[in-house]
């Protein structure tokens, strides 16, 4: 939690932003990757980002990979609001020079969309995002 705090103090948001509702979902990931003969055909994570500042903020792509010689654990944790909550942007994020890139909607939308993005292998921050673009 604190790490998402800083990240909130570096966007600029007031102090707390992240508590209560807009982190009030818990989830936790193991990933088992053991050493592997063939590396390009394992399956594991494909490669996706993580967003949560109207386009201010952006990570490297990522993914889970499998390797030759010898085995990994990955240890993910996922805050998140809870599923009902109605996500919008933060009004400090959005400005004159960085207009409103996402519509606001229920985070149990989102989630859908997303599992089924991972499911097809497209975690591409395109794929994942696009229902929620407006039309600029």
């Amino acid at each position: 939690m604190r790490i998402l705090e800083l990240i909130g103090e570096g966007l600029g948001l007031e102090v707390g932003y992240f508590k209560e509702k807009r982190s009030s979902g818990h989830g936790l990931a193991i990933n088992y990757y053991p050493p592997c003969l063939e590396p390009s055909l394992a399956l594991g994570i494909g490669a996706h980002y993580d967003v949560i500042s109207n386009g201010k903020l952006r990570s490297t792509e990522h993914r889970g990979v499998t390797n030759l010689d010898s085995n990994w654990i990955s240890i993910v944790n996922f805050f998140g609001p809870s599923k009902k909550c109605l996500t919008s942007k933060a009004k400090a994020l959005v400005s004159t020079n960085n207009p409103l890139r996402f519509r606001s909607f229920k985070y149990i939308e989102f989630l859908e969309h997303y599992m089924a993005c991972l499911v097809n292998k497209d975690l591409r921050l395109e794929t994942t995002l696009r229902p929620y673009e407006l039309q600029t």
